[in-house]
């Protein structure tokens, strides 16, 4: 599965419970060797909410199953605030 079709995969995502202000994939293997994605949401501060979180990681892994592959790869999602992006930056 390549970065950039789950990029447009999640940009498609619509009526999710906040704005996603970016998001960054990268896919490989994951410590046990199996096909992964990791997929980084970040969100606004005021939106980093357990519900929130719950619901956008949900849609993120139903996008990434719903994409075809036949073994679709383990979606791990986390979701850094717009603070600390900043920070980062």
């Amino acid at each position: 599965m390549r970065e950039q079709e789950v990029q447009n995969a999640l940009r498609a995502l619509r009526g999710l419970p906040a704005q996603v202000l970016a998001w960054k994939v990268e896919a490989g293997s994951d410590a046990a060797g199996d096909d992964a994605v990791w997929v980084w949401a970040t969100l606004r501060d005021v939106d980093l909410t357990d519900e929130n979180r719950r619901e956008i990681r949900n849609r993120v892994k139903s996008a990434i199953r719903d994409m075809g592959a036949e073994h679709p790869p383990w979606a791990y999602v986390r979701f850094p605030g717009e603070s600390e992006q900043r920070a980062a930056g």
